[in-house]
């Protein structure tokens, strides 16, 4: 009964141990293929064909042929996933996205393709938390002062190329040092989470928000002129100034700004900032709580 069993049983093992064997695979189709012209020579003669030298010898090469191709499409379907492998990581590091593998083989060289498959994905995702990381503020979740200046300069470059406005905001909560002094970094903390809500919902979809010093901010205006850029000054600024954080008094969180837009001697974003910048100072030196302009100097009592 158990061998009967275990003859019923037997093409169904030897199917899957070649299946998952790359070893066991290579070995049947050598086998097969060197066998193949002795096989065709003992079908020619039992089928009652001549046994002249040059029938004998046409069957010898014709099967030779035939077994050498089978031989070679079967280990080109072998080493499939292979090249589907290199195809994928070649294209991740070219476009820098993960393609998944449909390996169906469960050999050998499916077990390696799915795992490096798998681990490219698992890279690709920690490399863009990192990234993520890397180019956030952590407290406030804008932009960070490095991704600001990267982002800046290849904004100012395509504006120069295309000729297109471009404007730069500069801006630092009014007084903040008496916020920490006076209730605490913690409630210090809250103001600037709060001022980085502020800006999230006056910004379009192309602006770039960033922290890029304690309580000093930055907004990239890309395709933008100073008039609109002043506009979207001001509903900040009013937008800041209406803030109710408690224990703070109504009207206790303020900003005073600095504008400029892109000129032709901007020759790199660091003295865009610069011009804003000093808009900043200038626009701190008349009071607080204003929009400064720079280079036009037009300073804005808002």
């Amino acid at each position: 009964m158990l061998k009967r069993n275990w003859m019923a049983g037997w093409p169904h093992m030897t199917a899957r141990a070649i299946r998952s064997s790359l070893i066991t695979k290579i070995f049947v189709i050598c086998f097969i293929s060197i066998h193949v012209p002795l096989l065709a020579v003992v079908a020619h003669v039992l089928g009652g064909g001549a046994l002249s030298e040059a029938s004998i010898l046409l069957v010898l090469l014709i099967s030779t042929l035939a077994g050498t191709a089978g031989c070679l499409l079967s280990l080109w379907r072998i080493i499939k996933p292979l090249r589907q492998l290199n195809q994928s990581i070649t294209r991740y590091r070219q476009e820098g996205s993960p393609v998944a593998i449909a390996v169906k083989t469960k050999d050998e060289i499916g077990t390696v393709a799915q795992a490096v498959s798998s681990l490219v994905t698992e890279l690709d995702s920690s490399l863009k938390t990192l990234t993520l990381q890397a180019n956030t503020d952590p407290l406030t979740g804008l932009a960070n002062r490095r991704f600001i200046l990267t982002k800046g300069t290849e904004a100012l470059e395509e504006t120069i190329r295309s000729g297109d406005p471009m404007c730069l905001l500069l801006f630092d909560l009014d007084h903040f040092k008496g916020i920490n002094d006076a209730f605490g970094h913690e409630t210090g903390d809250k103001a600037l989470i709060a001022a980085a809500q502020a800006i999230r919902s006056n910004l379009r979809p192309n602006d770039l928000a960033g922290r890029i010093g304690g309580e000093e901010f930055c907004v990239l205006l890309p395709g933008t002129n100073l008039v609109q850029a002043q506009a979207i000054a001001e509903r900040l600024r009013t937008c800041l100034e209406n803030i109710c954080l408690e224990p703070l008094a109504p009207g206790r969180i303020t900003a005073s700004f600095g504008l400029a837009q892109s000129a032709d001697h901007f020759s790199n974003f660091q003295k865009f900032m610069a011009a804003t910048d000093m808009a900043l100072y200038r626009a701190k030196q008349h009071g607080r709580n204003r929009i400064h302009c720079e280079p036009q100097n037009a300073l804005s009592y808002l």
